[in-house]
This record gives structure tokens, sequence and C-alpha cells, in this order.
């Protein structure tokens, strides 16, 4: 973990300023109060250096577009900070995995305060959050291929299949009434979370430190 040469704050990608409805509106009001900022990059403006500016950005805005996702597993994939911005849509494995402790969670409320939101996480926030993000990202891939089998023989079986079972497994106890009362289950989800991402990973460099501190469950929105 060190720091990243690159953008404070990155995004690439559709904009539509004359459309309020894509993006829920989310990627036409962070342009128009914050593309203007040094360091920032947002743009709809496409380079074949998008991936190699994600590797070294610090945080990366993963909105909406007409679905959901692609850009929280690209930033997730290249080691940048999700900054996620989609109210009212859960998040792969968030009852399991810590999101809070590798992505900043907001909602459009907090658009006019963006920049003074990341700017005040303090920079041991920041590594802890990356090296986190190096332990998790096998959770949200799949090492299904037999090639991959051979080139990861350490991420098999660490991979978003195991996540897809962990969370029927749950979903299966909460349908027969096995649920832990008084929030266990969420301290039971993080526990699972915690022993996962401490499984053998060639790039994890959690430390002690980086577990504590976050509690269980879904994300605050």
């Amino acid at each position: 973990i060190h720091h990243r040469p690159g953008h404070f704050f990155y995004f690439r990608g559709k904009i539509k300023l004359d459309d309020p409805v894509y993006s829920q509106g989310v990627r036409q009001a962070v342009y128009r109060q914050h593309h203007h900022r040094d360091n920032w990059v947002i743009s709809d403006q496409s380079t074949k250096a998008f991936y190699r500016e994600m590797l070294e950005a610090t945080f990366c805005f993963a909105p909406t577009g007409w679905g959901w996702g692609q850009r929280v597993f690209e930033a997730v994939l290249s080691g940048c900070i999700p900054v996620v911005m989609q109210s009212d849509n859960a998040q792969p494995f968030e009852n399991i995995l810590p999101w809070p402790k590798f992505a900043v969670m907001l909602n459009e409320s907090h658009i006019p305060d963006l920049h003074t939101i990341l700017e005040a996480i303090p920079r041991a926030r920041v590594e802890s959050m990356q090296r986190t993000l190096s332990c998790v990202w096998p959770r949200l891939t799949f090492f299904s291929s037999p090639q991959q089998r051979e080139d990861y023989p350490q991420l098999f079986g660490l991979d978003s299949f195991e996540m897809m079972m962990m969370e029927l497994s749950q979903h299966a106890d909460r349908t027969r009434g096995h649920a832990r009362p008084g929030g266990a289950e969420g301290v039971q989800a993080w526990q699972n979370a915690s022993r996962m991402l401490t499984t053998p990973v060639c790039s994890c460099q959690m430390q002690a430190a980086d577990f504590a501190g976050v509690a269980s469950g879904p994300p605050a929105r």
C-alpha cells in the first residue's frame, strides 16, 4: 500500500447532462458541482488509459447508470476506493462483506459536500481501506474456468460463488427461523467476513487493526 500517483477522484463515463432521469441525476449533479476541482477527473471523454488511470487514482466514483454494479467492480478490481452513491440499492453480499471498510457509502444528499467528505478522511483510514481492498477483491469475481483455476489456484473457492453460498445459507436460516436475535446474526456475518478475508490471498495486506471499528450488516445509506 502506498500513495497512489494519480487523481484524487476519478470518473470517466456517460454523464448525459440533458437527461435528468439517467443515473437518477447523480452523475449530472456531481459533474456540475465538482468537475472543476484540482486533481479530480469527472469526464465523459473516453481514453485508452482508462484502467491505468483507475489503478493510480485514490477514489473512484461508482454511481448508477441505466443499471447497477459495473463501476463498483471496476474500482474494487483496480484497488481504487469506490465512492458508492446508489440510494436504496443493495451492494453485493453486503450482509457478509464489510463494505464500509473498503468503500465510501454515500447518497445524493452528500453531493454538495463530496469534496469535504473525502478530503476529511485521514490518510491512515485511506490506507486501511486500500489494504482491505487488497483482500476483498476475489470475493467479487469468479474463478471458474480451467485456465483461471490453473493461474490462481490459491483463489479458487474464495470467490463470488462461495459468497453466494454463504448468502443462501443465511437466507435459509432466516426462513427457518434460525436467525440469531438482537443483531447476533450481523456479528456472525462480520466474523465470517473476517475469517474469509484472512484466508491467504496473494495480494492481501490487511493488518489486525483493519478489522476493528466497523459494525457488521448493511452499510448505512
